[in-house]
């Protein structure tokens, strides 16, 4: 087993002169702290907070990061997972509530054995102890984590997307939003009060809150790509919308070399959605396989290869080819920083954080 792991590092993003970005480790996490981040460190009011799948007693915990004058960071473990009735190995999403509530999942353990969904109240002084509940526990598991939305969280099992809705004393209620053929990958994209898309398979779906029922109405828009050799396949993440209403994903297979794609979904004049590969991942001569969801900052995308000990890459249209230029941030392989476990995370200065 190692002796400690570097947890999260921040990256100072440089111009698009192709550079390589500043990479910082703020924290290595010691075996007293545990193993393997199951989340991405996501920032709040200047502290960051994620999961470790193992922890230290070997089911996961929930911790805090405070900076310390010296610019790195201290470790404050909030609550350590017992493996039975509050779950085991957190990962995934973590959501937060305007309060500065954590929620988020564990892949196992709970009532049923397929895990739970797990609430951190923010206490008022941050010294103070947070409280620690389960709010549902899964049968069969959910994946990707959590999504606040509305006073609700929102995910996906296997192979429907739900709705976890407060009912009182800390618990919630589940509600099947719609069931999918194939694992819906990617978590909802909220883009205004009662409207969210998401991602199933090669699909993309529209979601509409129902005023009267509270429901939500579900419309198919089409295939991400219908045919070819060349499409994007399993998409992941998270969709990201611009504001003339395209759609930009990752997909972690697929593409011209099969090594996975950034591509862009757009609406015709006839309502047909229409699917451009932007950039085809090659196997043969960069790191490639796409996983988790882009980031956006100044008109730049950013995110992780997982091929290899892992990629930070940064993409953006080419001037030259109609292939995005796809910039190496941080090829992992070549730093001392073990392997990329998480997402991305950023703070309004344009810095990001992974783990």
């Amino acid at each position: 087993m190692r002796t400690s792991l570097a947890l999260a590092f921040l990256l100072l993003l440089t111009p698009i002169t192709g550079a390589a970005a500043t990479a910082t480790v703020v924290h290595t996490l010691q075996t007293t702290e545990g193993f393997g981040p199951g989340a991405a460190p996501i920032l709040y009011k200047g502290n960051l907070y994620g999961t470790t799948e193992s922890g230290v007693q070997g089911s996961g915990n929930i911790y805090r990061l405070y900076p310390k004058m010296d610019g790195t960071y201290a470790f404050v473990n909030l609550h350590e997972f017992n493996g039975a009735s509050d779950g085991r190995n957190p990962f995934g999403a973590i959501a937060t509530d305007p309060s500065g509530n954590l929620y988020g999942i564990t892949g196992t353990g709970g009532k049923y054995g397929g895990g739970t969904a797990w609430e951190l109240v923010r206490p008022g002084n941050l010294a103070d102890q947070w409280t620690f509940q389960v709010i549902w526990n899964f049968s069969p598991n959910a994946i990707n984590g959590l999504v606040y939305y509305g006073g609700s969280l929102y995910g996906a099992g296997n192979n429907f997307l739900f709705q976890l809705s407060p009912v009182g004393g800390g618990w919630h209620y589940e509600t099947i939003v719609q069931s999918f053929g194939v694992p819906p990958n990617t978590l909802p994209l909220f883009t205004a009060p009662g409207n969210a898309y998401l991602a199933s398979g090669t699909t993309v779906y529209q979601l509409t809150l129902d005023t009267q029922t509270g429901g939500w109405n579900v419309t198919n828009l089409g295939a991400v790509c219908s045919a070819g050799t060349a499409c994007p396949q399993n998409a992941t993440g998270a969709l990201l919308r611009s504001p003339v209403g395209s759609f930009y994903e990752l997909s972690t297979t697929g593409g011209t070399y099969s090594g996975g794609t950034i591509f862009k979904v757009t609406q015709d004049s006839s309502g047909t959605w229409n699917t451009d590969v932007l950039r085809s991942f090659n196997p043969a001569a960069e790191n490639y396989k796409p996983e988790y969801s882009m980031l956006q900052i100044k008109g730049k995308y950013y995110g992780i290869l997982y091929s290899n000990q892992g990629e930070v890459f940064q993409a953006y249209p080419s001037a030259t080819s109609k292939q995005w230029t796809v910039n190496d941030l941080l090829d992992v392989s070549n730093a001392s920083f073990g392997y990329l476990y998480s997402a991305l995370s950023s703070d309004g200065a344009g810095n990001l954080y992974g783990a």
